[in-house]
């Protein structure tokens, strides 16, 4: 939680910096108990840079033995604007890196095992941002690539599932709001 609350600081000390910057939350995030909060700050008017924090609170039921999950995830994407109409807006495309630890716990009486998985996936995302005359933002995207590492500890020992070809795919799907802060106030710059 401490992390979270320092992300968050440091997130907000940018905002105060940075010429045009958007606060997001991915609110379908909270609908399944992982919500994330990012900053994108523009670079220049057509590149954007988006580092993003979360947390996850997730219960999973498998056969009569139920585990609780909690995590924090991170990551950056670079993102690049095709023809952007309001500084950083419109059709994207970009890389990201992102990773995550995560704690499951099994609630079985007398067990006590913790299972720990840490990983970081790296790949290409597309999407797509609207934002309005009153700098409200709108953002629809995700990603697909490759897991570096997805490695799962247990007192016994570690396995990285990353060596599996078909469970080393890392992907997303994000469904952004937020708000921009600086700009121009939601005028073309392109006349």
């Amino acid at each position: 939680m401490k992390k979270l609350i320092l992300a968050i600081a440091l997130m907000s000390s940018f905002v105060a910096a940075q010429a045009q910057t958007e606060l997001k939350i991915n609110p379908l995030g909270l609908l399944f108990l992982s919500p994330d909060l990012s900053a994108e700050f523009a670079v220049s008017e057509d590149i954007g840079i988006e580092p993003t924090v979360g947390v996850s609170f997730l219960k999973l039921k498998v056969d009569q033995e139920s585990l609780k999950s909690t995590g924090l995830s991170y990551g950056v994407q670079g993102k690049y604007y095709f023809n952007p109409d309001k500084g950083i807006d419109k059709f994207y495309a970009g890389i990201y890196l992102r990773g995550g630890n995560s704690t499951f716990t099994s609630s079985t009486a007398g067990d006590n095992d913790k299972l720990t998985q840490n990983k970081l996936g790296l790949g290409l995302a597309l999407g797509y941002k609207w934002v309005s005359q009153k700098n409200v933002v709108f953002e629809l995207g995700g990603g697909l690539g490759r897991k570096l590492f997805n490695k799962f500890e247990v007192e016994s020992g570690t396995t990285n599932l990353a060596d599996v070809p078909i469970l080393n795919f890392d992907g997303f799907f994000r469904f952004s709001v937020g708000y921009r802060f600086g700009g121009d106030g939601g005028s073309s710059r392109r006349k």
